[in-house]
């Protein structure tokens, strides 16, 4: 077969036709296609397929977190790496932390709250290092080692950023490195890069409400206003784990003058909880750290109030006794953090007074006298209700005469005076029986610290026949008065 092609010939403008054998056309050809399948598949100049990928299921090509607070609770974020490898050697997926979540201001997000986890068996062979959940460190971390023939693979990891107290609002910026990184072999690693962006709006977890909003609790023993003794714990959930709240009193109450309130002097418990569990059982205030309240195993949103109460202190000393109560979060393996504290006060006011029992209005009576009836006695108990710390004494004085309903007037040399202790600590001016002078005189003396007493006061009648027969009384007043 003839191949035939037209030459002009440039001087005479004549085509000049020539003939080329087809054998000649078809060995060129075949030479250039030889050429080329030696360069596809000659292996001194193949390439070897060695790569790694990083792609956020949410957020394109950045790892991104919207409205992170509190009040939404923790966000996880899953990204896919996939490595392709024909090399036929093991090798792992490590992650780096190269910047940190840092806003505008320079702070960082709290240790802990950016955490990692690998998605179990989202990987078809190799190893995951991190099927359990851990913070994001700074330092290589290793995620994954691939089986010994180095076969491609893929996995998916989960990060979340856990909401913190600590927490302040702002947008955050992070970036992390990945990379591909054989096991004795002489490729090169190959690094991939993620952005992280966060945008934190800071909330409170808790909120801690005071009687007036005064983070103060005041008690008084005479005079309890409804509500003004209690604290209320709003807990807005979010933390998206177990917690704790501890109650910590730093000192004894201590008044101005120095002294100290006994710790059985005060009493709290807890209440009206929905979720969690409260102390519900009347506990004395102490040094102890004492567990208040104990959140859902998913730390829920909850409200609960703490109640604080007095016992019986009247015969502790007047003043005002101050501590300071303050109330820490406790998760399991992070440290306590303090959550709010308030001030208690305890407001003893001072109390000196008298209570004579029977109350016969300031009177003495006989009643029924006869001259030859045997001897007749008129008794009272004097109680003393104190907290001064002072040394005190007890009087009476004599308001008039004794006398009857006809007026007649029985002499003081018939009446006698004497006392009897009724487990008093005090001294008795009178503890056996004396002519009741007439005036005023003292019947009792505290102990040196003006402690509360008790003790009866007891009036005789000697019989006589200068007696004229009546009912007679008089005025008698009793006081109390500091040394």
């Amino acid at each position: 077969m003839l191949y035939y092609y037209i030459k002009f010939n440039s001087a005479k403008s004549q085509p000049i036709t020539q003939e080329v054998p087809m054998r000649k056309i078809t060995f060129v050809l075949l030479m250039v296609f030889m050429a080329m399948s030696m360069v596809v598949s000659f292996p001194g100049i193949s390439f070897a397929a060695f790569s790694i990928s990083v792609t956020p299921y949410q957020g394109g090509y950045d790892l991104r977190y919207e409205r992170v607070s509190l009040h939404t609770g923790r966000i996880n974020r899953e990204v896919t790496v996939r490595v392709t490898s024909d090399i036929g050697k093991q090798y792992r997926v490590i992650q780096t932390i190269l910047d940190p979540l840092t806003n505008a201001q320079g702070k960082i997000l709290p240790s802990g709250s950016f955490v990692v986890y690998g998605l179990r068996g989202s990987n078809r062979s190799g190893t995951l290092s991190v099927e359990t959940e851990r913070p994001v460190g700074f330092g290589r971390e290793y995620l994954y080692t691939s089986g010994v023939n180095g076969a491609s693979d893929s996995f998916v990891l989960v990060y979340g950023i856990v909401p913190d107290q600590d927490f302040e609002s702002g947008s955050y910026r992070g970036r992390m490195a990945f990379t591909l990184e054989p096991v004795d072999s002489a490729q090169a690693p190959v690094n991939v890069y993620l952005t992280i962006l966060a945008e934190v709006e800071a909330q409170p977890l808790f909120e801690v409400v005071t009687p007036n909003l005064s983070k103060e609790i005041v008690l008084c023993p005479d005079r309890q206003e409804p509500g003004s003794n209690m604290v209320v714990f709003k807990i807005k959930g979010g933390l998206g784990r177990q917690f704790r709240i501890q109650q910590v009193v730093t000192e004894q109450p201590l008044s101005l003058e120095g002294g100290f309130l006994d710790w059985a002097a005060i009493k709290f418990a807890g209440r009206d909880n929905q979720k969690g569990a409260v102390i519900n059982r009347e506990t004395p205030l102490s040094l102890r750290q004492e567990v208040i309240y104990e959140s859902s195993s998913s730390g829920e949103a909850d409200t609960f109030a703490v109640d604080y109460g007095l016992n019986d202190i009247s015969a502790k000393k007047a003043g005002k006794y101050r501590t300071s109560i303050k109330y820490l979060l406790d998760v399991p393996g992070s440290e306590l953090k303090l959550i709010d504290s308030v001030t208690l006060i305890v407001d003893n006011p001072r109390v000196l007074e008298l209570l004579v029992t029977p109350e016969a209005g300031g009177v003495i009576r006989f009643t029924g006298v006869r001259p030859s009836q045997s001897v007749k006695g008129s008794e009272v108990v004097i109680a003393v209700r104190s907290n001064t710390g002072r040394q005190y004494q007890v009087t009476q004085r004599m308001l008039s005469d004794m006398v009857n309903t006809n007026g007649d007037i029985l002499s003081s040399r018939f009446l006698k005076i004497r006392e009897e202790g009724m487990d008093t600590k005090g001294i008795l001016k009178f503890p056996s029986a004396v002519p009741l002078a007439a005036g005023e005189i003292s019947l009792f003396v505290s102990d040196p610290l003006g402690s509360g007493d008790k003790f009866k006061v007891i009036y005789e009648l000697t019989p006589s026949l200068d007696i004229k027969a009546g009912d007679y009384s008089a005025k008698i007043v009793y006081s109390i008065l500091e040394l």
